[in-house]
């Protein structure tokens, strides 16, 4: 019994001037086909503006966030042929790796410093910016709500399925430094402090439309958070936001919001499924690392925990929360054994956990 998620995350669009943030990194890029236009979420004044001479135009321009890997790609067919390179967070700047490139290469002007650099095609450019305090890893942990549409930019923010959304969102989330531990009550964070009221008085049925509303209100480009809403759409109040606020908690926080729908940990438990909005109805959330180390999988259908794999780590006793229909479980340490029922009370089943295990968890009847 093996649970796993096939689709990759990689939102993309074909608009020039699509804005992107850059993974591991508070930067967003607005990509043109000939113009790369990086701006600081956490110092507006910073801004770096590189010019390419890209001989147009662009067929089949392409910005795509390869989530999987942390980068951004930018590719299409230029006047003189085939184009990619790839944008990435490097531990001292912003590197730009140039794969593929027109016969004899591309010019980058740096405008701000006035200088100019010749690239082949294989060759790196490293924009030496500032360290953000920490630079996340790509996480592990997955999550997939049953949508498996292409994953255009344009057409998820048409479509404003949470399906779709959520994935991306958890995602980038844990991969971008928190600049902030507590929400804010102003601009975009009033909606992202209504999901949190919603989802701590277990308020079902108003989590999904405020989800929503944050969604449409506090992002610009592919997942750019913003503290107000560009659009105007009579959404928020006018609120004065000081300037050095930083939107990119609408990501952090939010995700934080998002993974505690589908798991949440306290001393000594795990809850699996604790509030799960009747929008999802089947999805997976995979390699959850927890606190004590532990990595757990599992996967429902029909708002109905189907299985679960636990790989323990120390040995310790764990208190499962499950959803409070279920009555019992089968406990299995290998795929081929018959294994054993564990009767849950009240939603509730202890488990005595040995170190390095892997446990096999299914038939959750009700």
């Amino acid at each position: 019994m093996k649970i796993t998620i096939a689709q990759r995350l990689h939102p993309f669009s074909h608009l020039p001037g699509a804005a992107c943030l850059l993974p591991k990194s508070h930067w967003q890029v607005e990509v043109f086909p000939a113009l790369l236009r990086f701006s600081s979420l956490a110092n507006a004044s910073e801004q770096i503006d590189l010019k390419l001479s890209i001989p147009g135009p662009m067929d089949g321009f392409t910005a795509e966030m390869d989530l999987e890997r942390g980068v951004i790609l930018v590719f299409g067919m230029t006047a003189q042929g085939y184009l990619r390179y790839q944008i990435q967070r490097h531990p001292d700047g912003i590197s730009l790796v140039f794969e593929k490139l027109p016969k004899g290469g591309i010019t980058c002007f740096y405008v701000q410093k006035g200088i100019c650099y010749e690239m082949k095609e294989k060759q790196a450019l490293l924009l030496p910016v500032a360290k953000e305090s920490s630079l996340p890893s790509v996480p592990q942990e997955r999550l997939s709500l049953g949508m498996h549409k292409a994953q255009d930019w344009d057409l998820i923010c048409r479509r404003k399925d949470l399906k779709e959304v959520f994935p991306l969102w958890l995602r980038l989330g844990q991969m971008t430094p928190n600049m902030l531990q507590e929400i804010p009550s102003m601009g975009t964070f009033r909606l992202l402090l209504d999901c949190k009221e919603a989802i701590e008085k277990k308020e079902t049925l108003r989590v999904i439309p405020l989800f929503e509303q944050l969604f449409q209100t506090a992002f610009s480009g592919i997942c750019v958070p913003r503290l107000f809403d560009e659009k105007h759409q009579g959404i928020l109040p006018d609120d004065s936001v000081p300037t050095t606020l930083s939107p990119l908690a609408i990501l952090t926080l939010g995700s934080q919001l998002i993974r505690s729908l589908f798991f949440q940990e306290t001393e000594g438990g795990l809850k699996i499924l604790p509030f799960l909005p009747s929008a999802f109805a089947a999805g997976r959330f995979v390699d959850i690392i927890t606190e004590k180390g532990e990595k757990i999988s599992f996967e429902w259908a029909k708002h109905r925990l189907n299985k679960m794999v636990l790989h323990t780590a120390a040995a310790r006793s764990v208190v499962l929360e499950l959803p409070k229909q279920t009555r019992s479980l089968r406990l299995r340490t290998a795929r081929t054994e018959k294994g054993k029922v564990i009767a849950v009370n009240d939603g509730y089943a202890e488990l005595a956990l040995k170190a390095n295990q892997v446990l096999f968890l299914d038939r959750f009847e009700r």
